[in-house]
């Protein structure tokens, strides 16, 4: 009987993935069908119709972006236990976090807008990886020296842990707090 080392592996492996909850990143939602012709409707109208549909669902689309935004960053504010407006000293840093090799940036606090700011230097860096890719440390990961964010220290929960941070600059700035500290107003 021919041997096939190989084959065990692969089944293993095979029956892990399937027995592996999905934690898939989804999709987004396909766009509406076209609305039906009203009869006697001319191709002009029509278009002109289908035309005036898409740019509301647009805007709407658009609204609902802005507000999940306003919330995100008001939601940092009330959650964290220290905000600084910081500058970025080193950007395009690796680090090994959770096994994983991560991006980071060195940062250097600048002005003091909600609790005890991190003495001297400190890094942001991402915290993990999904299946929709890596995640943490928000808007200064991959900055360069000398641009500017507003940092937000957050407590992880768990007692003796380090503090984990998110980070906005100014095209993710909606909190009149966050675009007053960014020079926005």
């Amino acid at each position: 009987m021919p041997r096939l080392p190989h084959v065990v592996p692969l089944a293993a492996a095979a029956a892990l993935a399937v027995a592996a909850p999905a934690h898939a990143c989804p999709p987004p939602a396909p766009p509406p069908p076209p609305p039906a012709r009203e009869i006697g409707e001319s191709d002009a109208a029509y278009q002109a119709r289908y035309a005036a549909m898409l740019q509301a669902q647009e805007a709407e689309r658009h609204r609902a972006a802005e507000a999940w935004m306003l919330a995100r960053d008001s939601g940092l504010w009330a959650e964290a236990r220290a905000v600084v407006l910081a500058t970025v000293t080193k950007g395009d840093l690796r680090r090994k976090r959770n096994g994983l090799e991560v991006s980071a940036v060195e940062m250097r606090p600048v002005r003091r807008l909600k609790g005890k700011i991190p003495p001297g230097r400190f890094l942001v860096a991402q915290e993990g990886l999904t299946s929709c890719g890596f995640y943490g440390g928000g808007d200064a990961i991959g900055a360069r020296p000398g641009q500017r964010f507003v940092v937000f220290v957050l407590p992880r929960g768990e007692r003796g842990r380090a503090d984990r941070h998110d980070s906005l600059g100014a095209e993710s700035a909606r909190d009149p707090r966050t675009r007053a500290a960014l020079g926005l107003d």
